[in-house]
């Protein structure tokens, strides 16, 4: 079965495109950051043109492509809405939109609102979404292991807002059953244990086997300096918006789905462990 992924550098298309079992097709922006494993590349942006070729035996297609910059939800709607039409009429059977954990009708980030109205306009076509928690391997738990193996004391922001996780490896089973064979219309993916972000950081340095202080942060502080450092042009490894939509991810409003596609929940420690040195 011949899958496409858009957006195929990005951490969560490199995780299914390691162990998908069949060719894949995928975009990239430049085809010059296409990973090797790709059968075919194609270059595409959001709201840019769409090679005709691009969909050329493809059975499904995953939507993981998104314009992170503020200005950009009008774009990341178009243009996603733009390449699941081309995708239908070229005959594509299925299609699976990665929404978010943060893809709410309240939602107060500009992610968490741009993922909610595609979530809407994609299900009105018939196509399948899928809210994965935060994926553990790279991405933004990557970038939390890096603090805090760089930092002495780390700083939190919201040390006790909950945190749905989700390993590398149960991402990769739930989406191969989801593209292939499930039934559902909808999947929420994360571990029914939401820890607190400072047990998931002392988690991660007891396994990293360094001692740390973790030194709360107002979250209205935090908020303050990024929007000035952002206003200012800098450019930071964690948006200001990811942290708004952490914030209003404490009001939980969506039910795991893994024990639906046969997956377990794993304890914290071994689930961090397996995301640190086991399958990433």
């Amino acid at each position: 079965m011949t899958i496409c992924l858009s957006a195929a550098n990005s951490f969560l298309a490199r995780s299914l495109l390691r162990q998908w079992d069949g060719p894949v097709v995928g975009t990239v922006r430049n085809l010059s950051d296409a990973p090797s494993e790709l059968s075919r590349a194609h270059r595409f942006e959001l709201g840019g043109d769409i090679d005709p070729a691009l969909f050329e035996d493809v059975k499904c297609l995953v939507h993981l492509a998104h314009d992170f910059r503020p200005d950009a939800m009008e774009r990341n709607i178009g243009g996603t809405l733009a390449l699941a039409n081309a995708a239908t009429e070229a005959g594509v059977e299925r299609q699976v939109f990665i929404s978010s954990y943060s893809a709410r009708s309240d939602a107060d980030s500009i992610y968490g609102r741009t993922k909610f109205t595609l979530e809407n306009e994609m299900a009105a076509l018939g196509h399948c979404i899928v809210r994965p928690g935060l994926v553990m391997g790279g991405g933004m738990f990557g970038r939390i292991v890096g603090v805090i193996q760089r930092l002495p004391v780390v700083p939190l922001a919201g040390p006790r807002s909950r945190v749905p996780l989700l390993t590398n490896r149960d991402f990769r089973a739930a989406m191969r059953k989801i593209i292939t064979d499930a039934p559902g219309d909808s999947y929420n993916l994360f571990s029914t244990d939401l820890p607190t972000l400072r047990r998931l950081c002392g988690v991660i340095a007891d396994e990293l086997e360094v001692k740390r202080l973790f030194v709360p942060v107002p979250m209205r502080l935090v908020l303050k300096v990024l929007g000035k450092a952002e206003s200012a042009g800098l450019e930071l490894p964690i948006r200001r918006d990811s942290f708004v939509s952490f914030a209003a991810n404490q009001r939980q409003v969506h039910t795991s789905n893994l024990a639906q596609l046969g997956l377990g929940a794993s304890p914290l420690d071994a689930m961090v462990r397996d995301a640190l040195w086991g399958d990433r």
